[in-house]
């Protein structure tokens, strides 16, 4: 392909082994030429923190009409904050331990952010529109559901301020795993990690994004690091030993791409 790939997201994009944004971005791949796929998630991260990177990729002019970008936007119960030189990304501000209860009972308000949320994408979607490049939008869960852990339908009027923006998103990765992120014997994925295993991941590029061929060999290391995945999980007795496991594993027994 003669586009660049960009994706953006949080640990459902980019994480310690092969997201859809390595498969997708496989595609793009050319070990001849600079480097055409450029992946912008970060564990942790909320949807404030992808629309700041796309603001910024654009800002330096490096997304033409000619390439693609696909952002994972997350759930919206997230809090992402700029402190004294870095980024604090928490994930869930629910299950974090870095805010006290403290600020959560006192600042913390679902509806805003779903009103901060929304503006963003549609912010996105504007100037994604004004480039001309082709753009999707998909999900780590059903967006009116402000939880990542359990279904939970929220209905807030600023919903049918965007609800043609709504109506554009694409597939989430909860509905496709059938509400399950760990145990789900129809799909491969792990006991101690929420996080979908490069083939669960391959599963849902394949059913969510047709236009993408996926290289044999890739699929076959796709295959390879799901195995291992799958065998350091049956080894682990909890989530901290996985983890563990998982941290010792060389970096490109787990990535295509981990340079």
């Amino acid at each position: 392909m003669n586009s660049n790939f960009f994706a953006y997201g949080c640990s459902f994009t980019k994480y310690d082994w092969s997201t859809w944004a390595d498969i997708i971005g496989s595609c793009f791949y050319k070990q001849e030429v600079p480097r055409k796929q450029f992946n912008y998630g970060e564990p942790g991260s909320g949807n404030l923190y992808s629309y700041i990177m796309l603001m910024e990729t654009l800002s330096k002019g490096l997304i033409t009409s000619n390439d693609v970008v696909i952002i994972c936007w997350t759930n919206v119960s997230r809090e992402d904050r700029f402190i004294k030189g870095s980024w604090k990304l928490c994930g869930n501000i629910f299950s974090q331990n870095f805010y006290p209860k403290e600020f959560i009972e006192k600042y913390v308000d679902v509806e805003g952010f779903y009103i901060k949320d929304l503006a963003l994408i549609y912010g996105a979607k504007l100037a994604l529109e004004k480039i001309g490049c082709k753009y999707y939008f998909i999900s780590m869960v059903p967006f009116a559901s402000p939880e990542q852990y359990f279904l939970k339908i929220s209905e807030y009027p600023i919903m049918k301020t965007y609800s043609t923006l709504l109506a554009q998103m694409g597939p989430n990765f909860y509905e496709f795993f059938e509400y399950k992120w760990n145990n789900c014997k129809k799909f491969p994925l792990c006991k101690y990690d929420a996080h979908p295993t490069p083939l669960a991941h391959l599963l849902f590029v394949q059913k969510t994004f047709p236009q993408f061929t996926i290289q044999d060999e890739v699929i076959k290391r796709v295959k390879e690091q799901t195995d291992l995945i799958l065998n350091l999980d049956n080894k682990s007795k909890d989530y901290h030993e996985h983890r563990a496991l998982i941290a010792e594993t060389p970096s490109h027994k787990l990535n295509l791409f981990f340079n």
